[in-house]
């Protein structure tokens, strides 16, 4: 009989032995809770500003980087704008004096034949050396090399090519 009785003395003080590791085990947690959640802000917070920081920075170099290229674009539409209204002039200047000579360009035209009938004249007779700064016209009348053809108009559409 002796035996239950002391099966329950040593649950008992088991229990009693547990109480103070209980104790200990909470203490510690809560000693533990309260050194890292400080630690556990302020690295919160050094993230949050490194974020803001790298934010504000990226913010500023897209807002550098717009403005030269802003400044770039006004440029080029000033250039633009120039190169416009001096056309403009020249047109109207030109319109009103048409040259008074055949463009030497007329030598080069050569008919276009579909299914063997003559369709128009195209400048795709030019040299090679001078095709790349000679643009593609058409002429839809009579011989272009003539000189009399054409009066003034085609002439002035020459003189668009160097």
């Amino acid at each position: 009989m002796d035996t239950p009785n002391k099966f329950i003395q040593d649950t008992t003080s088991f229990s009693s032995e547990k109480a103070p590791v209980n104790r200990l085990y909470a203490r510690y947690r809560r000693t533990l809770f309260i050194v890292v959640l400080p630690l556990f802000v302020i690295i919160t917070v050094l993230a949050a500003n490194q974020y803001h920081d790298q934010q504000e920075q990226v913010v500023a170099n897209l807002r550098q980087s717009t403005s030269s290229y802003a400044f770039a674009l006004d440029g080029i539409a000033k250039q633009a704008n120039d190169h416009v209204l001096q056309l403009k002039a020249w047109s109207e200047n030109y319109l009103t004096s048409p040259p008074s000579h055949p463009s030497d360009l007329r030598n080069h035209f050569k008919p276009k034949l579909i299914n063997g009938q003559l369709d128009a004249y195209t400048l795709d007779g030019v040299p090679n050396d001078k095709r790349a700064f000679v643009g593609q016209l058409v002429w839809n009348g009579q011989d272009p090399r003539q000189t009399g053809i054409g009066d003034v108009s085609i002439d002035q559409a020459l003189e668009f090519f160097p």
